[in-house]
């Protein structure tokens, strides 16, 4: 018979467990083994420091897309957003401006219609858009805009003359009531003159840069154009005389029109011009500038004397606006 193989228990779980410990001691080693092919020791000899190479790269620039002007936290533009920036660096060479100005119209002619007349208030409001030389010293502009003046005016002193038929109600509220048409000539007074403008027009600006890209920058502005608009006049009734022989009896009414006015078609041309500010903020410009202007409009309303064909006014406004 052969030999025989007695079983001890504790034998065979401490072999169990020298085979596991064998088993987790293998997965690093394994590990270690299949990436320890990459790892590779060099030796790289130590460069010489070369100050003078060092100096000779140039520093990075800072690169800013057109319309990705970064936000003022302290309420300036970073220098590389704003317009002299983009100028220079990107060659852009044009720009629009939106802008309005307001202020007081002095009447500065003299006639039936100028001189009841008191000063006014203008509004103007319009876009323009620029053409700059290579330098961006000074550049050219095309303007767009809606103008409008408002005056009052002394309404005891008759102005306007009209001939205009009148409806005489004869003995109103009785059974022999009739209605009689008659022309009469009505002297009318002015409550307040309304003029609507639009115009079309041009100028030219020159710039006095600074160093600093974030500065106010000065200019001086001259322009030019024409304008073409309706006036309006607001009419009071001061005399009436009727033109054929016509007595009123004590049932009679005379119908006078709700509304009294007078319109007409202007032409107006004026020039220009005023000095301003540029003030750089994120990717535009503020604009104020002191405009004056002189203007002459071409207007015929039906005056007494039939001497007054128009007006001749000077504007000095306040102007506010943003370039980019």
């Amino acid at each position: 018979m052969g030999d025989r193989l007695d079983w001890a228990p504790g034998r065979d779980s401490d072999m169990m467990r020298w085979r596991l410990h064998l088993a987790l001691l293998a997965v690093p080693l394994l590990a270690v083994a299949a990436h320890g092919q990459d790892i590779v020791s060099v030796d790289v000899p130590a460069q010489p420091f070369d100050p003078a190479a060092v100096a000779s790269v140039p520093p990075p620039q800072s690169v800013v897309p057109l319309n990705g002007c970064s936000a003022c936290g302290s309420g300036w533009c970073d220098p590389h957003c704003n317009l002299y920036w983009l100028y220079t660096h990107n060659g852009v060479k044009n720009s629009f401006e939106f802008y309005g100005r307001v202020g007081p119209s002095f009447i500065t002619s003299g006639g039936d219609l100028d001189d009841v007349l008191h000063t006014g208030i203008a509004a103007d409001f319009g876009v323009k858009t620029f053409c700059y030389n290579k330098e961006r010293t000074s550049g050219w502009y095309g303007e767009l805009g809606v103008d409008y003046i408002f005056n009052n005016a002394n309404n005891l002193v008759p102005v306007i003359e009209k001939y205009i038929n009148v409806d005489v109600i004869r003995n109103q509220g009785t059974f022999l009531q009739t209605t009689e048409t008659v022309l009469s000539r009505d002297f009318l007074g002015i409550t307040e003159l309304h003029r609507v403008y639009a115009k079309i027009g041009g100028g030219y600006q020159w710039y006095w840069w600074t160093d600093s890209p974030d500065s106010v920058h000065w200019y001086l502005d001259l322009d030019g154009g024409i304008r073409l608009g309706h006036a309006h006049a607001a009419l009071h009734l001061l005399d009436r005389q009727f033109l054929q022989p016509f007595e009123l009896n004590d049932n009679d009414v005379i119908q006078t029109p709700g509304e009294l006015r007078s319109t007409d078609f202007i032409k107006n041309f004026y020039i220009g011009g005023g000095i301003g500010m540029l003030i750089p903020y994120c990717g535009y410009d503020v604009t104020v500038e002191l405009h004056w202007e002189y203007s002459h409009d071409i207007i015929n309303l039906p005056t007494i004397s039939n001497r007054d064909q128009g007006l001749d006014q000077v504007k000095v406004q306040v102007l506010a606006g943003a370039r980019w």
